[in-house]
């Protein structure tokens, strides 16, 4: 299993394929694995980089808490290691936060920019701003600490099917799968993030929304698109959340014309 240190982590990572490099940025309780079908695809022209963030998968669990920032300076260190110098990222929900973070302060860095059913801050709109007031993070805490797992999944699953769209075993295992605190630190990174200077952005970027998202999610498209100049908005048919692998044909279509050859 390849590992690297970074900022003092031991983190796993995988290269796929020659070419010019493109490097996926996973989500939430998620890892790796959540991009295969575009490692399979793209290792065929691209050099395609995959990583588990910190606490994730087959990486190491960091001390202390996580914050976006922390997130995307793992990023840039792994990056300098493997002597990639420009590349095109692609970040998916908490990815795209990340991918978000290390373009602005990155900006000669990076070829051209994917972000894909993610926001722009935790407070952007009212609908945010209501939510941590109802819920806050010190109760969010509380609630993943001492619920039951298939409690908080039972939401989710309700949460998704209202839009059509069936939670897969695979996901709900993830959450299974990830240790609390790990989910607890993770998530407050997340309650934390605050919009970037996207300005400072200058690569091509397409930002993605599945149909099904909320539309919360599209306002954030809109925000992100209103301030990075060269920017396109994309809807995936078909897809909520996970529009890497609910329409994974259409996913990729979109990937290839941001990251031509």
């Amino acid at each position: 299993m390849p590992k690297i240190k970074l900022n003092g982590i031991e983190t796993y990572y995988e290269v796929h394929g020659k070419g010019k490099p493109l490097v996926l940025v996973h989500g939430a309780v998620g890892t790796h694995e959540i991009w295969k079908p575009q490692v399979e695809h793209f290792s065929k022209k691209y050099k395609v980089i995959t990583y588990d963030l910190r606490g994730h998968g087959k990486t190491e669990k960091g001390d202390g808490e996580y914050s976006i920032g922390l997130f995307a300076d793992d990023l840039n260190e792994l990056l300098e290691k493997l002597n990639i110098e420009k590349t095109i990222i692609c970040g998916l929900s908490l990815g795209g936060m990340i991918a978000q973070a290390y373009a602005v302060k990155h900006p000669d860095k990076v070829k051209s920019l994917v972000l894909s059913d993610t926001w722009a801050s935790s407070s952007l709109t009212l609908r945010d701003k209501i939510l941590k007031h109802l819920l806050p993070e010190t109760v969010m805490k509380l609630m993943i600490r001492h619920l039951r797992p298939e409690t908080y999944l039972k939401i989710i699953a309700f949460f998704f099917k209202k839009r059509g769209v069936k939670l897969s075993k695979e996901m709900t295992s993830r959450w299974e799968d990830t240790e609390r605190e790990e989910l607890v630190k993770t998530l407050s990174a997340v309650y934390r993030f605050s919009a970037q200077e996207l300005e400072n952005i200058v690569a091509p970027t397409m930002i993605i929304v599945g149909e099904f998202e909320k539309k919360n999610v599209f306002k954030h498209a809109k925000y992100m698109s209103r301030k990075i100049k060269n920017s396109r908005i994309e809807t995936v048919p078909g897809s909520a959340h996970m529009s890497n692998l609910e329409n994974v044909e259409y996913f990729d279509e979109l990937l290839e014309i941001i990251a031509p050859l």
